[in-house]
């Protein structure tokens, strides 16, 4: 392994790394994909372009996938609670340093998973369509705040983000106004986003038994 990255590191170029940036083009029709496994449970994830790591958007884009996620996020409350689809489901956003990705992803029994696709593609559409409450907003807001706050309590974590923050050419003390930032994102930002991010998927992959 040793030998593979220093022939890896050899053939890099000096001086700084310089990221571009390409313009996205959405599909007409996302790209799908389809595993086979020996499980008993069916799995299906959905990705949708979402930040890099330098857009100043990310409180908004907190807001919007704890919206999502969580047991009082509507995948959860529509798609488990209400209709049973799903074993499992949950939100989350990977961001890099050119881009990002916001994926939706749930656990199904294989017999629904038809439904289970079409279903959870019809609920992050009506929140991409702005069907989000100024209520709904304001629970993510709480839930956001509380948890920055709990993750940020020891001295490691505080490190940590400010280590990575500073990898990435960004201000090693940004964790610190997280909280405030959080604070002042409005309804009509978290809509602006959900509307921008959230309309046709890039990949739609799935993993079912054999």
């Amino acid at each position: 392994m040793k030998n593979r990255v220093d022939f890896a590191i050899s053939k890099l170029k000096p001086g700084p790394a310089a990221a571009t940036t390409a313009p996205l083009t959405r599909p007409s029709e996302p790209r799908r994909l389809r595993l086979r496994c020996a499980r008993d449970q069916a799995h299906l994830v959905v990705a949708w372009p979402g930040l890099g790591v330098h857009d100043p958007r990310a409180a908004t884009l907190d807001l919007l996938i704890e919206l999502l996620s969580g047991q009082s996020g509507r995948l959860f409350l529509e798609l488990r609670e209400a209709e049973g689809l799903a074993y499992a489901v949950s939100a989350e956003s990977i961001e890099g340093v050119v881009g990002g990705l916001i994926t939706c992803s749930m656990a199904s029994d294989p017999a629904r998973l038809d439904e289970a696709e079409r279903r959870l593609l019809q609920t992050v559409g009506r929140v991409a369509a702005g069907d989000i409450g100024v209520d709904a907003v304001e629970r993510a807001r709480a839930a956001v705040l509380g948890a920055v706050e709990a993750e940020l309590q020891t001295a490691g974590a505080r490190a940590s983000e400010a280590a990575f923050a500073e990898r990435y050419g960004l201000d090693g003390a940004e964790y610190r106004p997280l909280l405030h930032r959080v604070g002042t994102v409005t309804h009509a930002q978290v809509v602006a986003l959900a509307a921008e991010c959230l309309g046709t998927p890039l990949v739609v992959g799935r993993l079912a038994p054999r």
